[in-house]
Order: structure tokens, then C-alpha cells, then sequence
């Protein structure tokens, strides 16, 4: 009886050791499985940490944009202080020209106007009246300067100036560079049409520093021609054209006062 009854007790022993073992393995599983679930968490923070990679990409794509702008504004083509760096910057700027048989004019720019894509300048004046006031004619004159992106054009109301057959006429165009031409149509006062075939001839440096351009327009099926000089910050320095009648044809100029 004794002997069974000590069986019994060693039985029971054994299971208890058992069951403690098997506490223990599942405290080591649960450990296991937070460690994982702290990994998982590591690698999440490590992906955040790499979401300024993708920054820097767009950064490169900033610098990309950025280039592109800059290569627009370089374009001459698209720069307009390039054409108003012909002009005066002031308003109040007089001009005095003196040229063929005792001809005189003055100007003076009264406004400068910025309208979207172009700028105008405003400009009145007068021709010396060589006829001692015998004339009926109209000595006043009215010159307006646009400046657009690519080119300079001249309108103009007036009775007696010794300018261009044309009130319209485009004066200079870019690149400002020796060799640019172009073509262009023009309307004279009788609405008679012609074509201009237009070079810059000469682009010299003068005295003071500044740039000035030679500009020949040359009748298409026609001797007639202007010649411009203009020169940075003043405009028309000197005009030639072929006066043409009846009977004959020769030269008249006028250049600006000294």
C-alpha cells in the first residue's frame, strides 16, 4: 500500500513540472512576439526617416524649372528694356535736329506709358518755319515710340517734317546685332504700299560708351531708301532718305544737334 501510495506522489510531481515548463514556453512565445511587433516598428520609423529622399528629388525638379525660366528671360527676343535702352528714361528729354537747307525740328518726349506686353513713349514738337510765317502749312508734329518685346515702331502725324515717306514704319528689331534683316510693309500718304527690306548694317561704340546702330531700309523694286542711325539712351541720332519728284532724285538728311 505504501508502495503504490509513493507512486502516486511522484506521479503527481512530474506534472507539475511538466505544467511549469509549459508556463515558461508560452511567457518565451509572448516575448517573441513583442520583439517582432517592436522590429515592425523600427522599420516603419526607418521609412519615415527616408521620406526626405524623396524631397531632394523634388528639388532637382525645382532646379529643372528654374533653368528653363532663366533660359526664357536670357532671350533677347523676349526682352523689352533691351529696345527702351535706345530711348530716354525721362519724361521732359528734348531733342534739336538741324539737317538739309536750314531744316531744324525739336521734340520732346511729354509721357512714357506701359501697356501690357509694350511700352509708348509720347512725343511732341515743332519744324522751324523757313518761311518767315508765309506758309499755311501745319508746323507742328506728333512722334510716338511703341516698344514691343522684339522691335521699335515709329508713328508719326506731321505736315513739313523731312522724315520718312511712311507714318508707320518699324524702326529697329532683335537681335540687336550687325546682319539682323527683315522685311516689312509700308503705307505712304497717298495709301500707296511698298516693301522695305530692312538690315542693320553696323553696330559701333561711340565716344561715351554707348552702342549705336546703323539702320538701312532699302525700297523693294524702288531706288528709294532711309538710312537711321540710332544711338542708346537718345534714339534717332541722324536720318537720310532719296527725295524723289518729277524731275529729279537726291539725298536729305538731318542729324541731331551736338
Amino acid at each position: 500500500m505504501r508502495r503504490w501510495l509513493g507512486l502516486a506522489i511522484v506521479t503527481v510531481l512530474v506534472f507539475q513540472f511538466i505544467a511549469v515548463g509549459c508556463q515558461n514556453s508560452g511567457l518565451n512565445g509572448a516575448g517573441d512576439i513583442e520583439n517582432v511587433k517592436n522590429e515592425e516598428s523600427a522599420e516603419e520609423g526607418s521609412g519615415l526617416s527616408q521620406q526626405p529622399v524623396e524631397n531632394e528629388g523634388n528639388e532637382d525638379d525645382k532646379g529643372e524649372v528654374s533653368d528653363e525660366a532663366s533660359n526664357a528671360q536670357a532671350d533677347p527676343g523676349l526682352n523689352i528694356p533691351i529696345i527702351t535702352g535706345l530711348l530716354p528714361s525721362q519724361t521732359g528729354y528734348k531733342w534739336q535736329y538741324f539737317g538739309f537747307v536750314e531744316y531744324a525740328h525739336t521734340m520732346t518726349l511729354d509721357s512714357i506709358q506701359h501697356d501690357q506686353n509694350r511700352i509708348i513713349y509720347n512725343i511732341t514738337g515743332e519744324v522751324a518755319d523757313m518761311s518767315d510765317g508765309e506758309s499755311d502749312k501745319d508746323f507742328s508734329l506728333t512722334i510716338t515710340y511703341i516698344v514691343e518685346p522684339t522691335r521699335l515702331i515709329q508713328q508719326k502725324q506731321e505736315q513739313v517734317m523731312m522724315d520718312s515717306n511712311f507714318d508707320e514704319i518699324e524702326l529697329i528689331r532683335t537681335p540687336l546685332a550687325a546682319g539682323t534683316s527683315w522685311t516689312q510693309q509700308v503705307t505712304d500718304k497717298l495709301g500707296n504700299q511698298a516693301t522695305l527690306e530692312c538690315q542693320i548694317e553696323d553696330v559701333t561704340v561711340d565716344t561715351d560708351g554707348k552702342k549705336v546702330y546703323t539702320i538701312l531700309y532699302d525700297g523693294q523694286n524702288s531706288d528709294y531708301y532711309e538710312k537711321r542711325k540710332i544711338k542708346e539712351g537718345i534714339g534717332v541720332i541722324f536720318f537720310e532718305k532719296l527725295y524723289i519728284d518729277a524731275e529729279q532724285s537726291f539725298p536729305i538728311s538731318y542729324s541731331i544737334a551736338d
